[in-house]
């Protein structure tokens, strides 16, 4: 899962003497569609007049991003 905040600690030293109290800085990760979905095609040949069903194993997407994107298809006829 993608985090979505996430913080640091900060100390000085002059050489000499370690402050250890120092701050620390916390903050905040606004998540984005950052991550391009993977799409996987396998071959698909329909005789003309010809009906198939195009599940899964022929057509499907994976995205990385948390939580992932509804991603949808559109089949066409190709002129």
């Amino acid at each position: 899962m993608e985090p979505n905040a996430d913080s640091f600690h900060l100390s000085c030293s002059d050489g000499i003497n370690l402050d250890n109290s120092g701050l620390t800085f916390n903050f905040e990760i606004s998540p984005i569609n950052d991550e391009k979905p993977t799409i996987y095609v396998n071959d698909l040949v329909v005789e003309e007049g010809r009906l198939m069903q195009i599940d899964l194993p022929l057509l499907n997407a994976y995205d990385k991003d948390i939580p992932p994107n509804l991603i949808m298809f559109k089949v066409s006829m190709k002129q």
